[in-house]
Formats: structure tokens, sequence, C-alpha cells
């Protein structure tokens, strides 16, 4: 639908998805399957759309299609990859930085959360404190 939104016309195709990601697990997982499913949509069609643009669109199925309260940092970070600079006001510009020597970690708590909880109180707090 997202594509559909911005005028593009989609070839139709089966997709099967399998994650072991833990569900609500703060890891970012459906903006990361959105930006995958719109990469392999923008692949499938030919578009040949950058990663702003499949960033844009995965935030925008999310956000306006399915109408989930979310950013765009997920959709950004799985988009560009690698450590980013991401202004989060328009135009949302991304800088990639340079690779750090180091490990990076990722643990499963297991401590669950909703999205639809947190984001509405994380943006209060952003607007509260903004100039």
């Amino acid at each position: 639908m997202a594509f559909i939104k911005r005028g593009y016309s989609i070839n139709p195709f089966r997709a099967w998805i399998r994650s072991n990601v833990p569900i609500a697990s703060g890891l970012g997982s459906s903006g990361t399957l959105l930006v995958a499913l719109a990469s392999a949509i923008n692949a499938i069609n030919g578009f040949n759309l950058d990663r702003k643009s499949m960033a844009e669109i995965a935030y925008e199925a999310e956000h306006d299609v399915m109408n989930i309260p979310c950013g765009r940092l997920d959709q950004y970070a799985a988009a560009f990859g690698n450590i980013v600079v991401i202004e989060t006001k328009p135009p949302y510009n991304v800088e990639v930085l340079p690779r750090l020597n180091g490990v990076f970690l990722v643990v499963d708590t297991g401590i669950r959360h909703s999205t639809a909880d947190i984001h509405p109180k994380r943006q209060q707090e952003i607007d509260e404190g903004a100039p």
C-alpha cells in the first residue's frame, strides 16, 4: 500500500517470512522486516529506489498504512546499517559514520514492551524539551 500511495504499480509476488527475533524485544524487528520487504518489492519491480526511499516507504507502511505509532529510527537504521546519525526532523538526512573497531553484542533480556505504549510517552518528552 505504501508503494501504491506513492503511485507505483506492483507486480504480484509471493513472500515467505521467518524470524527468530522475539516479538516486542526492542530490536526494531517490524521496521527491519518492512525495509526488507520494501527492498524486495523495489528489486522485483526494478524501481531502483535509494536507501532513504526504502526507509520512508517502510515507515509509511508501518505508521500510515498499518496505523502503528512509531518513529523513523528503526527503518532508517535497517535501511542504512552501519553507525549513522539520523536527523529526525524533515528532510530526515542521514550521515554514515566511520566504523569503529570493537564488538557489538545484542542480548535478549526477556523484557517485553509495546511501542504503542512507549512511543507517545517519548514523543511527549521530546516535544516538551524541544525549543
